[in-house]
């Protein structure tokens, strides 16, 4: 977020001042004078916010976003990564209401030519290491493997179309979860904007689908979200591999590929019943079941 987007303020719109009007954060400042910028987003909504000379990153969630979350485990696992400085530093957050209030920070998220530059991919290694390696216990705000059951405990009404998909999803589960399978802390959401790069480093933000996962996950995840080929996913895990000096099973990396994709098919799906003015998001996430389903078809190439 460059310096640049202050010239752009302008008054809040008064859906937006109504939700901020409700954080405890803001309740002796005059949000009547608050001018913000939108910086975009799927899930939620981000603004940046300046009130004099204050100026803050606020995160307001979107209409459709699925009840599965927990914001309270979401709240837990992102104060535990600001203290590791993974994350960038934290001034609040309302699980009831589902927002987050950051400083500003000068930087932006990663652009689509930084995901092929080798000296980005090393620290975005290094970076997801550090998560997994963390040794900090994390709640679960997420649980991709278990997205199906997730959803509909926390009453989620699942449309024919989801469930068409659940015997592709629950037959790449079990291929992913076969053999030995590790919980540690992890994102689960590692695409591009939510890698934040400042002048001295790049931070992973954005920690509402983070819970204790098979690492194996997250770089699946991050290769798939930042639509890489199967060549270039390969050369990032043999990356990874070497940075850190582990074997990595192919076959469970490639499955968790699939399963990616198929989370963020269905999640799109889901989103779509409460939120059609998005009609991108979702033809993306068909998209992303699509692939799944032919990858699936041919077997693994690797």
């Amino acid at each position: 977020m460059s310096e640049s987007i202050f010239t752009n303020l302008a008054p809040l719109p008064v859906d937006v001042l109504g939700t901020l009007r409700d954080v405890d954060f803001f309740a002796a400042d005059d949000l009547s004078h608050a001018l913000g910028f939108y910086l975009g987003g799927v899930t939620n909504q981000s603004w940046v916010i300046q009130m004099g000379s204050h100026r803050f990153v606020v995160r307001l969630p979107r209409q459709g976003t699925p009840r599965a979350l927990n914001r309270e485990a979401e709240k837990f696992n992102t104060l535990a990564m600001s203290e590791l400085g993974i994350n960038l530093p934290t001034l609040f957050m309302a699980p009831s209401l589902g927002v987050k209030v950051s400083p500003w920070i000068d930087g932006a998220p990663l652009e689509l030519e930084d995901l092929r530059n080798p000296h980005i991919l090393s620290q975005v290694s290094d970076l997801l290491e550090r998560v997994h390696s963390s040794g900090r216990k994390f709640d679960s705000s997420f649980r991709p493997c278990w997205l199906l059951e997730d959803l509909q405990s926390s009453g989620e009404s699942l449309s024919a179309e989801v469930l068409q998909w659940r015997p592709i999803f629950e037959h790449c589960r079990a291929a992913f979860l076969a053999g030995v399978t590790l919980n540690l802390p992890s994102h689960g959401d590692v695409c591009r904007h939510n890698l934040f790069r400042t002048k001295d480093r790049i931070y992973l933000i954005d920690w509402e689908h983070s819970g204790e996962n098979d690492p194996i996950y997250d770089l699946a995840d991050f290769t798939i979200q930042a639509d890489f080929s199967e060549t270039e996913s390969l050369e990032f895990f043999e990356l990874h591999e070497a940075r850190t000096q582990r074997l990595i099973s192919r076959e469970r990396f490639w499955y968790a590929r699939q399963l990616s994709r198929l989370v963020w098919g269905i999640w799109a799906l889901v989103r779509s019943v409460q939120n059609a003015a998005d009609p991108a998001h979702l033809a993306a996430g068909r998209r992303k079941l699509q692939m799944a389903r032919e990858s699936l078809g041919r077997g693994m190439s690797w």
